[in-house]
């Protein structure tokens, strides 16, 4: 009699580098893509491999997009990768999924944010992940995206203290959770009879002969500052191991 998994992950981090990216990824190369200043005196402006936004003693210097057409299913963790060269130390995306493509002002369920905390005056480029599902808002398509900058988590104002420049030289976005939901079809079975989505979980029938049997998915992951896996299974099988192999290239991540 075939055996069978069912298979519920709820948390997915690995320590590898990221090979697949469901948006962009916009890499401002000599061009600042959908994104923009907003009306304060903080200017954005292009060079060859970073985008410039000038803090100029604005209160919230920012860039925005309201064309940024995210899916919030297959991205739920942005990677942002900036030099601040200023004293300001907390970095906040704004998000809503209003519909319009050409109004910011189109707030869909209402605006919703993340902090992340931020190192000051750099000398070199550092990688910020910031989880964005925390919020009910994050779902359909996301189009209107902010991304501020602050003095600390105490202030609502940013700080010009005469460096005054943030260089922005990626924003991507990744997926780092599944519920194995009928929307999970990141993952497909690797020498396995079946994987079945059963709207809340999956269902894995293994093979009785032919060594092992699992899932397998080639979606790029970010877990650089997240070096732990949480997989929830109910094992109705004889099975006793649990086996997860990940490469950094596109072989992709096997359980």
């Amino acid at each position: 009699m075939k055996k069978k998994y069912t298979i519920s992950i709820v948390f997915l981090m690995f320590i590898f580098t990221q090979n697949s990216l469901a948006q962009g990824p916009w890499t401002f190369t000599n061009s600042n893509d959908v994104w923009e200043s907003s009306g304060t005196p903080a200017n954005l402006t292009t060079s060859a491999t970073y985008s410039i936004l000038d803090v100029n003693g604005a209160g919230n210097p920012q860039l925005r997009s309201y064309q940024a057409s995210i899916d919030a299913n297959t991205g739920n963790m942005a990677v942002i990768k900036l030099k601040n060269n200023t004293s300001n130390t907390v970095m906040r995306v704004f998000y809503n999924n209003g519909s319009s493509l050409s109004d910011f002002s189109d707030t869909g369920s209402g605006w919703k944010y993340s902090n992340v905390t931020i190192s000051a005056n750099d000398t070199e480029i550092k990688t910020y992940y910031v989880k964005l599902d925390s919020n009910a808002a994050w779902t359909g398509t996301i189009n209107n995206i902010t991304i501020q900058f602050r003095e600390n988590s105490n202030y609502s104002s940013a700080l010009d203290d005469g460096l005054g420049n943030i260089y922005i030289y990626d924003f991507s976005l990744t997926k780092y959770k599944w519920t194995f939901d009928t929307a999970s079809s990141d993952w497909a079975r690797d020498n396995a009879t079946s994987l079945v989505y059963n709207g809340t979980n999956a269902t894995l029938t293994l093979k009785t002969t032919g060594g092992y049997s699992g899932i397998r998915t080639t979606v790029g992951i970010v877990g650089q500052d997240y070096p732990y896996l949480v997989v929830r299974i109910q094992n109705s099988s004889d099975r006793s191991k649990l086996r997860v192999r990940f490469d950094k290239d596109t072989s992709g991540v096997r359980i």
